[in-house]
């Protein structure tokens, strides 16, 4: 019998963190290049902000 390695989405929090993110900003319009784009950025402000490199992220609601 072969080794099976069934790897998992999402891996960690970040990644979980980073698709629900996207899934609630209306990335519906982005085109693949721009949603992996948009996914490597939102990612790694995640890590840094948890490392501490990067000032907290500040978020401002806009009412319609």
């Amino acid at each position: 019998m072969s080794d099976i390695n069934l790897s998992t989405f999402p891996k960690n929090k970040f990644e979980a963190l980073t698709m629900l993110y996207l899934e609630h900003h209306g990335v519906k319009s982005l085109n693949p290049e721009e949603f992996l784009d948009k996914y490597e950025e939102v990612y790694k402000r995640m890590k840094d902000h948890a490392s501490g490199d990067q000032p907290p992220i500040r978020v401002s609601k806009i009412n319609i």
